[in-house]
Formats: C-alpha cells, sequence, structure tokens
C-alpha cells in the first residue's frame, strides 16, 4: 500500500508519518506533497492507494485535487484534513453553497 500525503503544513505531514505504522497497516511507502502540481507528479509517477489531503491549501484546495483525481480515473480512497472545527465549511466549499 502507498500512502500520498497532500498538506502546505509540513509539520502536519511529519507528524501523520509518526503516527502511522506502516508495517501494520501493510504499507510499503509514504509519499508527502506540498502543493497539488507536486502531488499530481507524484501520482503520475506512483501507483497511490491512499491519499490524505488538506482542504484547505493555497492557490488550489484539496477538492481541486480530488477533482483531478477523479476526472484522471485514479482508483484510490481518500481522506480529508480540516482544523476547522465546523465540517459545514468543507461542504460549502466542495458544493459550491451556502451549506444550508
Amino acid at each position: 500500500m502507498k500512502l500520498l500525503m497532500v498538506d502546505d503544513e509540513e509539520y502536519v505531514m511529519e507528524s501523520i508519518r509518526k503516527s502511522v505504522d506502516l508495517e501494520k497497516c501493510g504499507g510499503d511507502e509514504i509519499y508527502s506533497a506540498i502543493s497539488m502540481k507536486q502531488a499530481q507528479r507524484i501520482m503520475e509517477m506512483v501507483p497511490i492507494d491512499i491519499i490524505i489531503s488538506d482542504i484547505v491549501m493555497p492557490r488550489q484546495n484539496g477538492f481541486d485535487f480530488i477533482h483531478w483525481v477523479r476526472e484522471n480515473k485514479y482508483k484510490v480512497q481518500v481522506i480529508f484534513l480540516t482544523s476547522y472545527a465546523e465540517f459545514d465549511y468543507a461542504r460549502r466549499v466542495y458544493c459550491g453553497g451556502s451549506g444550508s
């Protein structure tokens, strides 16, 4: 299993890396990217199984990246991270509405 972490905060990725027991999870490698562009390059070179992505990042957000992943028909599981207390924010951003 190959895991890709996408977050503009490197300390967040390092914390996750320290917390994940790769062997126990059946994992081979953890890749990390600090931008959508970097994550796209990794996806084009490596068969990724799981993506852990921040939602809010500069320029292009996690939803933009996952939209690209789905458009390119990558078969991958996605976990979103957010530091927002209310997930309603993510729903508004992703669905393009007011969240109501």
